[in-house]
């Protein structure tokens, strides 16, 4: 397994919490006293829905932003629609699942970059390479940052690296300090590729942002994780790249430092 799929397993685990049945028929405590919530502020995303339980009220809510024309927020109703944990008691399971992908193509056919991602990774698991990769393409160049770290990571498993190269930068300068994209320049540069050799100096540097930027906290989640399943020592662990990286930083730190902070600049000036 390359690096950059053991990245995207990690980068892409989580889990939704439950629903009460009282929440789920919008029944509950008295609310006569409260202030009125706005359409927009109920269907906002998925995530944040399902951390309200607000599952039946939001429902309703994009269904009423969509008509509108809101795409935003027919987004989030296509995944309200195609989640078992949400919308699961609603019709048939196969008619709620393509009326979910209908509306998120409709919104990704409309410019909202996460529903092109969204749609483009649907089509990638139904075997569709073409459409797959003219969604996330369309969702990268639109700034999707999640589509910029898929789309590199593809053209990297197909070892083109340099093409992988440029979309990590582009992630980078879309996301700053939260970039992500240090982490697998880093790897990718230790451990070179088809159309890019190995360059330890480059992962020198790559490595020093990797310190001063959140994707440190992403690297020890997956040193720690490689412990924990006994995988830490083999030759194509993370673990082994780090400490490798680490040994050439320690021996050529000012460099190191030095050509870290110049890529910085450059890639945060864009």
């Amino acid at each position: 397994m390359r690096f950059s799929e053991i990245l995207l397993i990690a980068a892409t685990s989580a889990a939704l919490g439950g629903c009460s049945a009282l929440s789920w028929f919008g029944f509950g405590d008295d609310d006569g006293d409260k202030p009125k919530v706005s359409d927009s502020q109920l269907c906002v995303s998925k995530a944040q829905i399902a951390a309200n339980h607000s599952y039946y009220e939001s429902w309703q809510a994009c269904e009423r932003l969509a008509a509108k024309g809101d795409h935003k927020a027919e987004y989030v109703l296509g995944l309200l629609y195609t989640d078992d944990k949400i919308l699961g008691g609603f019709l048939d399971a196969d008619t709620r699942f393509e009326k979910g992908i209908e509306h998120i193509k409709n919104a990704a056919d409309n410019n909202v970059p996460a529903a092109q991602r969204s749609l483009g990774e649907y089509y990638e698991k139904q075997g569709n390479s073409d459409l797959a990769r003219l969604y996330i393409s369309k969702a990268a160049e639109n700034g999707d940052s999640d589509a910029l770290i898929g789309l590199a990571t593809s053209y990297e498993t197909e070892g083109s690296c340099q093409k992988a190269t440029d979309y990590y930068e582009k992630e980078i300068s879309v996301k700053k300090d939260a970039a992500e994209g240090w982490l697998y320049l880093y790897l990718l540069a230790y451990t070179g590729c088809k159309d890019l050799k190995p360059n330890p100096n480059l992962a020198c540097a790559y490595y020093h942002n990797v310190l001063n930027s959140s994707s440190k906290n992403t690297l020890l989640s997956l040193i720690s994780y490689e412990k924990e399943k006994g995988t830490a020592a083999k030759k194509d662990s993370i673990t082994r790249a780090t400490s490798a990286v680490q040994d050439h930083y320690k021996k050529n730190m000012k460099t190191c430092a030095a050509d870290g902070e110049a890529m910085k600049s450059r890639l945060m000036a864009r």
